[in-house]
């Protein structure tokens, strides 16, 4: 086969360009310091660096919702501790008001620390974060978490979602709480049930403790009513029945009130799981109900203190009602603090969550930063090594 001149000289252009496209390629190399600087270099290479770029941008935004989760989480607990202390307080200032020391005035002057305790954890339940959003008010935190009703009270202006961001691959993490869960649904009495006078036409100077359940299998979740009669003997006993129950003490086929068992000052009564503690002295025809508890907010529960603290206590049966009524306003304080302990929990475990999430992402970040770099990264020693041999050849083929 012949063989052109022109052919043997496009042939001898075409390496000559190969030759000068190396030498090109390799200083773009040692320019950029990277090996591969487009997908022809090394197609397999060039498309891990892009799944690894998007893994290590995709990191560093989950590391900026750490830190965003941190600081929010971190305001909550600070707010949360403040509300704690405010509890603590209202706690103390329930046992001052307990006492039968206290004069009309003493009571005023509770009443009125008591009325700016209810401000202060108004203003902590309406607390904004550094972006001006409530924090308390679930998936709504442009609106006021609590506003006023126009006569003394507040009203929930918020839900019960909670707002939440990814930190980790697959991991999601709420970033605050609904103040429904802190403030507002706060089950009355003990937790369980919640004890009054119904009619408030007790005579005598019963004083009920809030009682408990210390048998929850037994339990029946009903209203009870505990009356006082005399019996068969004479004696002042006591009958208790079910609203679906119905005659538990004494139990049946005894006859009430002929059978019903004498009260005894301070000894504990105890009927379907429930035990509860009377003290003083009742009248025949006097009654205390139990129902289950509900929710209510804590600031609704303040004013029932203030209100029960501001009422007359000249006779002995009225202070015997407002000593029932401060018991269980002890016992809803306590069911306050549970709660914002509970959450205040919740925030802990998920700030230790946020750390582990942190060492986590900054693990995988070094990791892919390391594997990107072994991929695209010029060793710039061998590099010059092969320009210099590039350089040499491309001169000898020039010549």
């Amino acid at each position: 086969m012949r063989i052109s001149t022109v052919q043997i000289f496009n042939n001898g252009l075409h390496n000559l360009l190969n030759q000068q496209a190396a030498v090109s390629k390799i200083q773009n190399q040692i320019a950029t310091g990277k090996r591969i600087n487009t997908a022809a270099d090394d197609p397999i290479g060039a498309s891990q660096i892009v799944v690894l770029k998007q893994n290590i941008a995709q990191t560093q935004r989950f590391q900026t919702n750490v830190d965003v989760a941190q600081g929010a989480l971190e305001l909550e607990e600070s707010v949360l501790t403040n509300v704690t202390n405010g509890l603590q307080r209202l706690r103390e200032l329930n046992v001052q008001a307990n006492s039968t020391a206290l004069n009309g005035g003493d009571r005023q002057a509770i009443a009125q620390e008591l009325e700016s305790l209810k401000q202060e954890l108004v203003g902590l339940a309406n607390s904004q974060d550094g972006s001006g959003r409530y924090m308390f008010s679930g998936y709504q935190s442009g609106s006021k978490t609590y506003i006023s009703d126009g006569n003394g009270g507040y009203v929930y202006q918020g839900d019960q979602g909670q707002r939440e961001l990814e930190i980790s691959a697959g991991l999601v993490i709420p970033i605050n709480d609904s103040g429904f869960n802190i403030f507002e649904n706060i089950p009355n009495g003990n937790g369980d049930f919640s004890v009054s006078d119904p009619a408030g036409l007790n005579t005598g100077d019963a004083v009920v403790k809030s009682g408990s359940i210390v048998d929850s299998g037994s339990y029946v979740k009903e209203t009870y009513t505990l009356s006082f009669v005399a019996n068969a003997s004479g004696d002042l006993a006591y009958q208790v029945m079910g609203s679906t129950s119905g005659q538990l003490v004494p139990a049946l086929p005894a006859v009430t009130p002929a059978a019903a068992p004498a009260y005894k000052d301070g000894q504990a009564i105890v009927f379907n799981g429930i035990e509860m503690t009377i003290t003083g002295q009742p009248n025949v025809g006097d009654d205390f109900q139990l129902q289950p508890s509900t929710g209510q907010s804590i600031f609704s529960s303040i004013d029932a203190m203030i209100t029960n603290l501001l009422a007359s206590q000249t006779t002995p049966s009225q202070r015997a009602a407002v000593q029932t009524q401060m018991n269980q306003s002890m016992a809803e304080i306590d069911q306050a603090l549970d709660a914002v302990i509970n959450v205040r929990t919740a925030v802990g475990a998920r700030l230790n969550s946020l750390e582990t999430a942190s060492d986590i992402n900054a693990n995988f970040e070094l990791h892919s930063r390391s594997t990107l770099s072994a991929l695209e990264d010029l060793d710039l020693a061998e590099a010059i090594t092969e320009l210099n041999f590039q350089t040499i050849t491309l001169q000898a083929a020039q010549q």
